[in-house]
């Protein structure tokens, strides 16, 4: 269930703010291809999935704290009004994933009729900030990673979790020469880092940067992929085409943090 303020509505509403929407909750607008407008007057706060058909929003739409919530639309507009995932001081914990579902079929959106940029996107001329939990995004292997092997070791206390998603950069000729993985477990103490599945290339990796013999360091960056807000496409839509996020930067632009990825985007 979702819930709505009724007054007072573009400041953060309180508990005895919010009514339920009985005549159809932002989590059940009963129709996945109808369009969902959040009017001016509107402060929804959304905590349960949602799938509409295009989405706009004039008011303001959040995510509820803590939630595990999947968006899902063929487009979302932000018309002067405000989205946002977690705020700077207090970080959305949960999981967000905003699902893009537009076919290369569809109506085109965009600020207006004479600036229309396609199908399948977020349009901003609003407000639009996500703020994700803080990873440790890069560091470098500690010693070498042969081809067949199921762990590397990397530096002590980092903040690997199972289930993380790793990519491992190429330190050959080949720029494609690099591996994809998903963590199985990490070991604090020793820096142990073993996957799901084995290495397909080598990599080099010391304990010692390379940087005062060579100039620059030429080990092997490990970097954590895994965010908790996600922006991507479905690609099980017939006729899938990419994603894509167009703002225009008409008084501020749109703000995020810990660089939520973005999916299967064109």
């Amino acid at each position: 269930m979702a819930t709505q303020c009724v007054e007072n509505c573009q400041a953060p509403p309180t508990d005895d703010d919010r009514v339920f929407d009985d005549e159809g909750t932002v989590s059940d607008p009963g129709d996945a291809d109808a369009t969902l407008t959040i009017t001016a007057d509107q402060d929804y706060v959304l905590d349960d999935n949602l799938e509409v058909g295009h989405l706009i929003i004039e008011g303001r739409l959040t995510f509820a704290a803590g939630s595990d919530i999947t968006l899902t639309a063929k487009s979302i507009q932000v018309r002067d009004g405000e989205f946002a995932i977690g705020s700077l001081d207090e970080p959305y914990t949960g999981n967000a994933q905003i699902v893009l579902k537009g076919q290369s079929t569809d109506d085109s959106v965009g600020f207006n009729e004479d600036f229309l940029i396609g199908q399948n996107a977020i349009v901003n001329y609003g407000k639009v900030t996500f703020y994700g939990q803080t990873r440790q995004k890069m560091t470098r292997l500690l010693s070498a990673a042969t081809k067949g092997s199921s762990s590397i070791t990397v530096g002590e206390e980092l903040d690997y979790e199972e289930g993380d998603k790793v990519v491992i950069m190429s330190t050959s000729y080949s720029q494609v020469a690099y591996d994809g993985l998903i963590v199985d477990s990490y070991d604090s103490e020793t820096g142990k880092l073993t996957f799901t599945s084995s290495l397909r290339y080598y990599h080099f990796g010391d304990s010692e940067s390379t940087a005062t013999d060579l100039g620059v360091d030429i080990r092997a960056e490990v970097i954590q992929m895994k965010r908790n807000i996600v922006i991507t496409h479905d690609r099980d839509v017939t006729d899938a085409i990419g994603c894509q996020i167009v703002t225009a930067d008409f008084e501020e632009a749109a703000e995020t943090e810990e660089d939520p990825p973005i999916q299967h985007a064109g």
